[in-house]
């Protein structure tokens, strides 16, 4: 009988290093000596066993592709947050479990540490190149001991008490079979969740995958910096590229759609409030408008784009990714 059990961080970045390229020895440590004298069988069979046992991604074969599956998640949330930042590079915070020593594999408590990982996207990859950068990336999981505490006080990045520093975004990949799931003995349990009144990072996206194939992602936001249209819009964008994303796709166009609207609606946003340019996240009220000058923005809106925005939807999501999303949403917002 073959037991299946989800697989551990080094045994994924070593399936994935190996399908990336099936013929490299970048997932390989190789150590050569020589030992004279007589061979004692049984003492070398010993002592690769207790090396085996040691290292558990020797110890389980696991099937090709699993792995990839965070490299893909995690390439395509930069990709869709260096867009809408318009930003070449971006910084993950992963949440790593950190209980790689078999000491602590039993105990009780909180490990979990955060691991910044680069996504860089300088120069236009394409996919294929960028799940390399990505994978290239997760070295900084060689170093998940170190606590996250301990980085930010060794760079000493300007701080500001309302933010995370270093990383303000936190993606979380939760494979089939890897959420917990309390048991009680004749109890039966459920799990509720909770819409919490703060939040730990500006924005955590989450992706949770089930036994069957699909995926739920949903995002927890500080609302003081972004409103629900961007998230809206975030997820919409997320989506799309992980439905068109393909290896020879330079990383630029995943997105153009969404990039010609958002050009539109920037010079409209601009136009209609006398300023010379308009950010992707200003909000239309803090650079002068009012209800008046909203409703400019809508008749533009339809006579430029053909489509309608409500005024309600423009109250709501009063910028112009806001604006983007509601309008790229099937069917018009009235």
């Amino acid at each position: 009988m073959t037991t299946v059990f989800p697989m551990s961080f080094a045994q994924r970045r070593l399936c994935f290093l190996h399908g990336l390229d099936p013929t490299g020895f970048a997932h390989s440590s190789a150590r050569c000596f020589q030992v004279t004298g007589p061979l004692d069988v049984t003492a070398l069979r010993a002592a690769v066993d207790v090396l085996v046992a040691r290292h558990e991604p020797l110890r389980t074969v696991f099937p090709l592709g699993a792995s990839q599956h965070v490299t893909v998640l995690a390439a395509a949330c930069g990709v869709v947050l260096g867009h809408q930042a318009g930003r070449e590079r971006v910084l993950l915070g992963l949440a790593v479990a950190n209980r790689e020593l078999p000491e602590v594999e039993r105990v009780l408590g909180f490990f979990v540490n955060t691991v910044a990982l680069r996504i860089d996207l300088s120069g236009d990859p394409d996919f294929r190149e960028l799940l390399g950068r990505v994978a290239d990336a997760t070295a900084a999981y060689a170093h998940q001991d170190l606590p996250f505490e301990q980085l930010v006080a060794e760079l000493a990045p300007p701080r500001d008490p309302v933010r995370s520093p270093l990383v303000q975004v936190n993606f979380a990949h939760h494979p089939a079979g890897s959420m917990g799931v309390m048991a009680l003995h004749g109890c039966a349990v459920r799990e509720h969740l909770l819409d919490f009144a703060t939040a730990k990072f500006e924005l955590t996206l989450r992706v949770e995958e089930s036994v069957d194939g699909a995926s739920v992602v949903w995002a927890e936001f500080d609302e003081r910096v972004f409103d629900t249209g961007f998230i809206d819009g975030l997820l919409s964008s997320y989506e799309e590229v992980l439905r068109t994303a393909a290896l020879e796709v330079p990383v630029s166009r995943l997105l153009s759609a969404r990039g010609a609207t958002e050009r539109v609606l920037t010079r409209i946003f601009a136009d209609v409030l006398g300023v010379e340019t308009v950010g992707p996240h200003d909000d239309f009220f803090r650079l002068g408008g009012h209800s008046l000058l909203l409703v400019d923005v809508a008749v533009r809106v339809r006579a430029e784009l053909g489509r309608d925005i409500g005024l309600r939807d423009l109250y709501q999501t009063p910028t112009v990714v806001g604006a983007a999303a509601r309008l790229e949403r099937a069917g018009d917002t009235r």
